[in-house]
């Protein structure tokens, strides 16, 4: 997730042009790059540390599973390159390295359905719910600002996600209260306003809550949204440049032939 952190902030994300089917994206990086990022994050890693845990996500199978059917398998870094053979020894400080994402990873990507902002935040996240809503916030919010809120209930974050459902549905609106007060401590949430909705005999059989972003949240939304036209004008240039290319190598073949 830092390597995805890292190239999302820098603007850097590189596609691979040959891929046929799709996008493949990754990142180019130092050991000391990635090290700094850790160490901004309170992780301490040494060099040989981080070249050890980047072989083994290299090694390391991600797959995922839909109504148990597998529909995506592949290692978490599919490629991982360094330029250690030329010179570089392999913990060195300013050897470059080079790693591809997983390809459902490249797939978000490609969809503009990544989001990253406070990694920090992402980290302090108390349970799977808080998580789960948060991201929820970040990808499924219009327009999302102090005074637009993102609206839901616990019946739909039930429906959409399968967590928090408890036989009592009292317990599971209590824990869901839980989740959003939680966000609004890690600074997710500005606050949030609660709509209780009662059915027979007044009992509570839903609760729908008004989320309003954070000032540090919108500021990170606007933010991220600038680094992602900036990543996808850099892509169009690439695109552009890459055609011209070809066609001056088809060029070059048609006057090869006449000749």
């Amino acid at each position: 997730m830092m390597l995805v952190k890292m190239a999302m902030d820098e603007a850097k994300l590189y596609d691979d042009p040959n891929l046929s089917a799709g996008r493949a994206y990754g990142v180019s990086f130092s050991l000391a790059g990635l090290r700094s990022a850790l160490t901004e994050q309170k992780k301490t890693r040494s060099y040989t540390e981080i070249v050890k845990s980047l072989n083994i996500l290299h090694k390391c199978n991600l797959e995922l599973r839909v109504n148990g059917i597998k529909s995506a398998s592949a290692p978490i870094l599919p490629e991982l390159y360094t330029y250690a053979e030329r010179g570089f020894k392999k913990t060195d400080p300013n050897a470059r390295w080079a790693v591809r994402f997983h390809p459902l990873i490249s797939m978000a990507i490609n969809n503009r359905n990544y989001r990253q902002f406070n990694f920090e935040r992402l980290l302090c996240t108390e349970s799977k719910a808080a998580l789960i809503l948060s991201k929820m916030v970040l990808t499924q919010a219009r327009n999302l600002s102090e005074h637009h809120p993102f609206r839901i209930s616990y019946l739909d974050f039930v429906l959409h996600t399968g967590e928090l459902n408890y036989k009592r549905r009292n317990d599971g609106i209590r824990k869901f209260r839980k989740v959003v007060d939680s966000l609004i401590r890690l600074g997710t949430l500005s606050h949030a306003i609660p709509k209780e909705i009662r059915g027979w005999r007044s009992r509570i059989e839903d609760i729908e809550f008004e989320l309003y972003g954070s000032k540090e949240l919108i500021s990170e939304i606007k933010k991220g949204h600038l680094k992602e036209r900036i990543v996808l004008e850099r892509y169009e240039e690439e695109r552009i440049r890459l055609e011209k290319r070809e066609q001056d190598r088809l060029e070059q073949t048609r006057q090869r032939k006449r000749t």
